[in-house]
């Protein structure tokens, strides 16, 4: 994903081409940046199985969501350092930045996990998803100027399933966009 919004310069057209038509490239480069041991021969079997499901479920799908949301990418692996008074410095790695037509902040953190597992949903609906907290925060202060009004929606992007979870319910609902309620509203 990093690679080809780099390669794009956040022009839609150009991210799209370079998600679907310059995968293998892309996903090459990323794999000798980030994932030699996916080189190894005894893991063939798991790249194999991680590119297919990249190149025909995630990319598919997160070309969906930003499509039937309008939404545009403003960056991936956005890194930038905030300040937070209760805890000091803090550097926020964010998988994806985009943005709705409103101009408001949607947070995507890209997560691998298996296809039963409900862990992140259930964070969401526990309200104890500290790290997408944090990032809506560090979102806040570093593009909205602290305005809680700035972030729209925070959310896990699950990899192997495809599918956004969020609690936010002004996506466009589908397949790709998981709504869950949260069940306790204590802040963190």
């Amino acid at each position: 994903f990093n690679n080809a919004v780099l390669e794009s310069d956040n022009d839609w057209t150009k991210l799209k081409a370079a998600l679907v038509e310059n995968f293998d490239k892309n996903f090459e480069k990323a794999v000798n940046e980030v994932g030699m041991e996916l080189l190894s021969p005894n893991n063939r079997l798991t790249y194999n199985l991680f590119k297919n499901i990249i190149k025909t479920c995630s990319i598919p799908s997160f070309i969906k969501i930003i499509e039937d949301n309008m939404l545009t990418v403003v960056g991936s692996e956005v890194d930038f350092i905030v300040d937070f008074e209760q805890i000091g410095k803090f550097n926020a790695k964010v998988d994806m930045v985009l943005q709705n037509p409103e101009g408001k902040y949607v947070i995507m953190d890209f997560k691998w996990t298996d296809v039963k597992d409900k862990k992140r949903e259930e964070e969401i609906e526990k309200n104890m998803e500290m790290q997408l907290a944090l990032y809506a925060q560090a979102v806040r202060q570093h593009f909205g100027k602290g305005d809680d009004s700035s972030v729209e929606a925070i959310g896990y992007f699950m990899l192997r399933q495809g599918v956004f979870i969020t609690e936010y319910q002004g996506l466009t609902k589908s397949t790709k966009v998981k709504v869950v309620k949260k069940k306790r509203t204590d802040s963190i």
